[in-house]
């Protein structure tokens, strides 16, 4: 989308359907919205590539190529964000992001702040509906979600381990979740019995400002395998990640309702 190459996204066609559609997971699909949107939004001729493409794989992955693109067609799983690097993508997977701050600068920010350390790849920034209440439960439960149903909107950023810095890399994963919530007193709420939960195969810590709870998961997704941070280790994040919050989540976003 940066440089208007649409050769780039014929090659994502064709790279995808030269893949053996048994060894994907159905989810594993949705990587294909990136070139659809990028294709649609510079005007590429999408049902001729997905055409080229059906040439060179089975019915399945036919199958699933056709749902992405109607899935696609009114560019409505993505936001964009302007970067230094140019413009970057924002996915819309669990709705708009309908903040009365600016959650999606906030979150890139963030990105930035993960891969400092050079531990993790920022792979992802996603909109969240409502917090798990995994992450809280066991504290009050019945008060927890009474709140979380009051939920305004929310972002996700996602983090991978880098290969070089443990075996299980590929399931070392790092969350950065923010929720908006219409009252100050809600996130109090959250935050106190954020302070109450004992983590049980992931370690977290929460942060508050104004209207918006922020927690920080760090877990190995894999079946027992034992999670490359510790509760400990994340709390370098705290500091920093406070001081992008306060900075760029105080600005009001262009999506306030």
């Amino acid at each position: 989308m940066r440089q208007s190459n649409l050769e780039f996204i014929r090659n994502s066609f064709i790279a995808l359907a030269m893949i053996n559609s048994k060894i994907y997971d159905y989810r594993d699909w949705h990587v294909l919205s990136v070139p659809i949107y990028v294709s649609y939004k510079i005007g590429g001729d999408t049902d001729k590539f997905l055409k080229e493409a059906i040439k060179l794989t089975d019915n399945y992955a036919v199958e699933r190529m056709q749902m992405e693109i109607g899935r696609n067609r009114g560019l409505q799983l993505f936001d964009e964000i302007e970067t230094e690097n140019g413009m970057g993508l924002i996915g819309k997977w669990h709705g708009k992001i309908n903040s009365s701050y600016d959650l999606k600068r906030t979150a890139f920010e963030i990105t930035k702040m993960i891969e400092s350390d050079k531990k993790y790849l920022a792979d992802d920034i996603d909109s969240a509906d409502k917090l798990p209440k995994i992450w809280l439960s066991g504290v009050d439960d019945a008060q927890l979600e009474k709140i979380l149903m009051g939920t305004r909107a929310g972002i996700q950023v996602s983090a991978t381990l880098l290969p070089n810095i443990h075996p299980s890399h590929t399931y070392q994963v790092l969350w950065v979740q923010i929720y908006e919530f219409p009252n100050v007193e809600d996130v109090k709420v959250l935050f106190a019995i954020s302070q109450k939960v004992k983590a049980v195969g992931y370690n977290m810590f929460a942060i508050k400002y104004d209207r918006l709870f922020c927690v920080v998961i760090s877990r190995c997704v894999a079946q027992n395998c034992i999670a490359y941070e510790t509760q400990g280790s994340i709390q370098r994040y705290k500091h920093k990640l406070i001081e992008i919050v306060k900075k760029y989540a105080s600005t009001t976003s262009s999506n306030a309702p």
